[in-house]
């Protein structure tokens, strides 16, 4: 600014004393137009949505409980059979074969559809342990189909079971062994003329309860193993000293629980009098919360009878069970056993195993058409 403000004055000063005036300075030319980047296209493609979290093994495991409910209660083997994984095992204790895979998954279910179309089902407890659930159950319906070749009755049935399953990365199950006692059914439909258990109670809510995987919840799995090495060893102080005076025991093969300590060391007697040779291994153990929980499984050759039953054959048996103990302060104050009556019954030779065929009938000669009387009698044969 003060260079151009100088030029400006000096030019004016030398016009005023009659000098030439100056030649007006040319502008600079002015430079050329800079080109112009062309406009990007607007992206008209609707943004990529983001791939939403996986969700927790929990929220599967709580949305696999709701979608199995909603599968039985709808009647819907596909939606029932859709919550297993493509090559999914089913065990049923007590039963001789395997379900194996989505569809024969699918075609077994289909059966209690068709043997209690009115089926309602519903969880009452499930312990939960990593990819694991152990998940209690109540079915209830009224026999109006076959089953097991046994025609509708409609009598109501109702029984109490319990799954252990193992759960997949995809919220599937790949694996269950299925507990319930199909003596209940064949007593409660007429089939049998052993004590029914009470229908029960139809759960309303899901009782849940999450391992916290600590020392202390630990025990519970310690706590499982000692019972069983007092069974086996005949330990009655050990197994007495394991229960609280006023211990209650469930097992889903009775007619009904038994209460306090001095029953639960009958029913131990029992058991250890009746298989001298009595061996229980624990396949699977787990603790959750207060609970110990273990599959086990028993063998050992009768001796004599057992729960009012006289083996057939003497041989040795095998039974699979789950039982569910509640502890506090080191004693089982609840406890629950679940199996299935009909593995006893069969391999003590009182019944067929479930699904066998039936006897042939025995073959009869047919009687030779007698021979006509010359005097046209037809019952009376020609006398030689």
């Amino acid at each position: 600014m003060r260079t151009i403000f100088g030029s400006l004055v000096l030019g004016v000063f030398v016009v005023a004393c009659g000098g030439e005036a100056p030649k007006p300075v040319e502008s600079p030319p002015t430079p050329p137009a800079m080109p112009t980047s062309p406009t990007p296209p607007v992206d008209t493609a609707p943004p990529v949505a983001a791939t939403p979290p996986k969700p927790s093994m929990q929220d599967m495991q709580k949305a696999l409980v709701g979608s199995v409910s909603d599968g039985i209660n709808g009647h819907d083997a596909a939606k029932f059979s859709a919550n297993y994984a493509d090559d999914a095992v089913v065990m049923v204790s007590g039963m001789p074969d395997q379900v194996r895979g989505k569809d024969a998954i699918a075609a077994d279910v289909k059966k209690v559809f068709d043997a209690f179309p009115n089926v309602k089902f519903g969880f009452g407890r499930v312990w939960a342990k990593n990819d694991v659930l152990v998940c209690e159950w109540v079915d209830n319906g009224t026999h109006s189909g076959d089953l097991m070749g046994i025609k509708a009755t409609e009598k109501p049935v109702g029984y109490t079971g319990l799954s252990v399953v193992w759960v997949n990365s995809d919220g599937k199950i790949k694996e269950e062994h299925r507990y319930f006692d199909l003596g209940t059914i064949m007593s409660q439909v007429g089939a049998s003329k052993a004590k029914a258990r009470p229908i029960p109670a139809l759960p309303t809510t899901v009782e849940w309860h999450w391992a916290k995987s600590d020392a202390v919840e630990d025990k519970g799995v310690d706590a499982m193993k000692a019972a069983y090495t007092a069974f086996e060893k005949k330990d009655e102080k050990a197994f007495g000293d394991m229960n609280a005076d006023d211990v209650v025991w469930d097992d889903m093969i009775a007619p009904g629980p038994s209460k306090g300590k001095a029953e639960a060391l009958k029913q131990f007697k029992a058991f250890t009098t009746a298989f001298t040779d009595l061996k229980m291994q624990a396949t699977n153990s787990w603790a959750v919360e207060d609970y110990g929980i273990s599959e086990v499984t028993t063998t050992g050759t009768p001796k004599g009878p057992f729960m009012g039953l006289v083996s057939q054959n003497k041989k040795p048996i095998s039974l699979h069970m789950v039982d569910v103990v509640q502890m506090k302060d080191g004693k089982a104050v609840r406890g629950w056993s679940y199996g299935n009556s009909v593995e006893l019954l069969t391999q003590f030779g009182i019944m067929k195993p479930p699904g066998s065929a039936p006897a042939p009938a025995a073959k009869t000669e047919p009687k030779p058409a007698p021979k006509a009387d010359p005097k046209g009698d037809p019952k009376a044969a020609p006398k030689k």
